[in-house]
């Protein structure tokens, strides 16, 4: 038994994660229907078995109907051809006490009109907020969400002037803590990868609280890093469709997008009750 290997509890103390060392990452080529993506990855080192990887299978067909499922919200099919974990330990003798995830997904959508084109910047943009709105817009607790997203929308770029952007969804202040990054761009009028950065801190509490029991920042190295590291080719036909769109549209590029508001004028008014009471509450019990 390697008992540096095992989680043994969540952490009460704070202390500073050590996780992998980007310097002895590989490199990874994927193979999308001419469309190449390389990046660096540190070997899959999960801090439990029940973490699998998903290692790339040579070259996919973006257009085998086989390879895809369909997501629940409707709004695209996808597949995951890379998934990789990695766990950061505390102090000696702590074990495990967060942990970073990355998972490629390559998702494909159904055009809504003729001229339609992720490759366009305005309709790869107006793709992602629908996106958010579909998994986390209905999802509210006191008149607030539980969610906030896009937050920190920050363009990329991975070479050829592609559309591309990094984002966060991070928990709001009435759910426990939850971090995700992703980093988003095209590869063809109606396909885009999105790589998801899954963080987890062994900690209870909100993310506030999270963060000061664990700081986040060896798991966000890592995670920029990787982000750093990737590069997009991509096919001829691609490209000049790309092209073509950026000599119509010279000035068409991403542009910023703040957190969207979900919740209606009466959500506000209870979250804003909700606030008040809890106020109160925690007035008198100071004063006990």
């Amino acid at each position: 038994m390697r008992l540096l290997t095992l989680k043994l509890r969540t952490a009460k103390k704070p202390c500073v994660p050590i996780g992998p060392d980007f310097g002895k990452a590989e490199a990874i080529e994927l193979d999308l229907s001419g469309a190449k993506i390389k990046l660096q990855l540190n070997p899959h080192q999960p801090p439990s078995s029940h973490e699998e990887e998903i290692a790339p299978d040579g070259s996919y067909n973006l257009y085998d109907d086989s390879l895809y499922e369909e997501d629940e919200t409707g709004l695209f099919w996808f597949f995951r051809p890379l998934k990789r974990c990695w766990g950061f330990r505390g102090p000696i003798f702590s074990g495990y006490v967060a942990e970073l995830g990355a998972t490629l997904v390559v998702k494909r959508v159904r055009p809504g009109r003729q001229d339609y084109s992720l490759l366009n910047a305005q309709d790869f943009q107006q793709f992602i907020t629908d996106c958010l709105t579909a998994d986390y817009g209905d999802e509210v607790l006191f008149g607030r969400s539980l969610y906030d997203a896009p937050v920190d929308w920050t363009p990329a770029n991975l070479g050829g002037n592609v559309p591309a952007v990094t984002f966060e969804v991070r928990s709001g202040p009435v759910r426990g803590g939850y971090r995700e990054k992703i980093l988003a761009f095209p590869i063809e009028h109606d396909v885009c990868v999105w790589i998801y950065f899954h963080f987890h801190q062994y900690a209870p509490g909100k993310l506030v609280e999270q963060d000061s029991l664990i700081p986040p920042r060896p798991l966000e190295e890592l995670c920029q890093n990787i982000i750093g590291s990737v590069w997009l080719e991509l096919t001829p036909s691609a490209k000049q469709d790309f092209e073509e769109i950026q000599s119509k549209h010279p000035a068409l590029k991403l542009s910023h997008v703040a957190p969207i508001k979900w919740t209606t004028s009466e959500q506000d008014a209870e979250w804003e009750e909700y606030c008040k009471d809890l106020a109160e509450r925690e007035r008198f019990s100071t004063m006990k």
